[in-house]
Formats: structure tokens, sequence, C-alpha cells
């Protein structure tokens, strides 16, 4: 499974660009990537789908598809991620009819 790249817009307006790998019906696992990187990064598809997994790869502000921050921080992207609305929206576009109490 290769996607085309998604959009998540958070509160203040940017996007963060992330894609699917491996195994559509496989265990999440998110790949956060270095410096430089992008969601571009990921290992081979059959690595992916020999461990079963789902890699969900995401780009940091400023990287890949995601829109700049200015004067951004390194400890500035946490909050991105952590932040709830974001995390709703996508695990709601990963899981679409699955209620968040079954998402283990």
């Amino acid at each position: 499974m290769e996607m085309e790249p998604k959009f998540i817009t958070l509160k203040d307006g940017r996007k963060l660009a992330y894609a699917e790998y491996g195994e559509p019906a496989g265990k999440p696992v998110f790949f956060f990537h270095g410096t430089p990187g992008s969601h571009f990064f990921h290992p081979p598809d059959g690595i992916t789908q020999k461990m079963g997994v789902r890699l969900i790869t995401v780009d940091r502000p400023g990287y890949g598809l995601s829109t700049f921050l200015p004067k951004r921080r390194i400890l500035d992207w946490p909050g991105d991620i952590t932040n709830s609305p974001t995390i709703s929206v996508l695990l709601n576009s990963l899981w679409p009819a699955t209620p968040a109490a079954d998402r283990t």
C-alpha cells in the first residue's frame, strides 16, 4: 500500500502532510523522520508488509509538503502532534467507522 500524501489542517491554518505504507489493515505505527526528511522516507514496502504494519509517516513543519512555521523551534513539533484536534483528525481518517475507545 502506498498512498498519495494526505493533509491535516492545524488550528493555526498550517498543514501537516502524511502518507501511509504497508498493510492497510495492519497495526498502525507512526514514524517521525529526523532532520532532514519527509513522509517520502520509509522502509521498503516489502518489509512493512512482512511486519504486518500500517506505517504512517508525518512531515514535520517545513519539511516535505508540510507548511513551514516561521521562528519554529524543534520543541514546537511535539505540540503539533499532541494537539488533540490534530490527533483526532488523523485517527478519524485512519479509522473512520471505529469509535475512539476501540482503537487499541
